[in-house]
């Protein structure tokens, strides 16, 4: 997919439409609330939203900072969630998905919503009165110390990039 621009309210269907592992997506707020969705059953996506924003929250309580790849796995499947500043866009997958390709999917759609948008508020998201990653310590990113959860840049990622890997 090349970064063009995108709609945020067909960005969730265009997901799931282009990648072959993702069989469902929402597009939540900063706030959780639910902007749109792949699924016509709206209290399923309703659902999703609240489930991917209490991950979202959950890897930020983890860190100093924001992370703006999620990834959780568990034996049917995995959910993964891309943000920037203004939207978390977040997907179900197939088990055997390749979480780097979903996690490319994703960032390329949440790309494109940025350029619709003229890209003023893109950006990586990051929680209030946290510190830049130049200003954080380098004992920041190592793995937390919660259980279940594992925190490591991806090989061959942008250099900055984290994810949480929730098993």
């Amino acid at each position: 997919m090349s970064v063009g621009t995108l709609d945020p309210l067909d960005a969730p269907a265009r997901l799931v439409t282009m990648s072959v592992d993702v069989r469902s997506a929402i597009l939540i707020d900063p706030a959780g609330g639910l902007v749109s969705a792949s699924d016509d059953d709206s209290e399923r996506a309703r659902r999703l939203a609240g489930l991917a924003h209490e991950m979202v929250s959950a890897a930020d309580s983890a860190w100093s900072g924001a992370s703006d790849a999620l990834e959780a796995q568990t034996l049917g499947g995995a959910v993964f969630a891309v943000r920037d500043a203004r939207y978390t866009l977040a997907c179900v997958a197939r088990r055997l998905a390749l979480p780097a390709l979903v996690v490319y999917d994703l960032r390329q759609t949440v790309l494109a919503i940025a350029g619709s948008a003229g890209g003023a508020q893109g950006g990586r998201p990051q929680k209030e009165g946290s510190a830049s990653r130049e200003e954080r310590s380098p004992i920041g990113d190592r793995q937390s110390s919660a259980p279940g959860h594992r925190a490591s840049p991806a090989p061959g990622s942008p250099p900055g990039e984290r994810r949480t890997r929730i098993s």
